[in-house]
């Protein structure tokens, strides 16, 4: 487990043990529905063409986030995805957190087909859980990732209501 600032933890995978993952809320493209305060600089300004996956860009679909019990951890938010591209291992994720729509921290974090310290990259699944985090409050998790070749998809949001 790689312990990251602010009490939040990036949690390994796979946990110990299998945990039921069936997602409590699902997510979307930054620029559609959920468009963030993070939404700025790096964004070309909105809902365009250009905001969408660029050739050789990585893209992701059926991008999942819940709040999930792993074993000898506790309760962690884990976001998953199904992606097309050719070389995400050795890729890099970027990751903003926010809680109560407040910017909490950032993240980069390395992808490999064996997740220890970062993003789990394997036969089209994409998976990263940040633990250490209170899962009543509510959170949001905007990222990007990055292949090999230096590639960067879309910025897409996560947003997970307190439960």
């Amino acid at each position: 487990m790689l312990l990251l600032s602010l009490a939040c933890t990036m949690i390994a995978y796979p946990p110990d043990s299998s945990a039921d993952s069936a997602p409590s809320e699902s997510a979307a493209p930054a620029d559609t529905a959920a468009d963030t305060a993070a939404d700025t600089a790096a964004d070309t300004g909105g809902d365009t063409a250009a905001d969408t996956a660029a050739d050789g860009a990585p893209a992701l679909t059926d991008i999942e986030g819940s709040w999930v019990e792993y074993p000898n951890i506790g309760e962690v938010l884990q976001v998953t995805a199904q992606y097309t591209d050719d070389d995400l291992d050795g890729g890099t994720c970027h990751i903003d957190l926010y809680l109560e729509c407040e910017f909490e921290d950032t993240f980069q974090l390395s992808m490999d087909s064996t997740g220890g310290d970062g993003c789990l990259v394997l036969d089209g699944t994409f998976l990263f859980a940040l633990g250490g985090l209170d899962p009543t409050a509510e959170t949001s998790v905007v990222f990007a990732i990055a292949d090999a070749a230096g590639n960067v998809s879309p910025r897409y949001t996560v947003e997970l209501g307190g439960h």
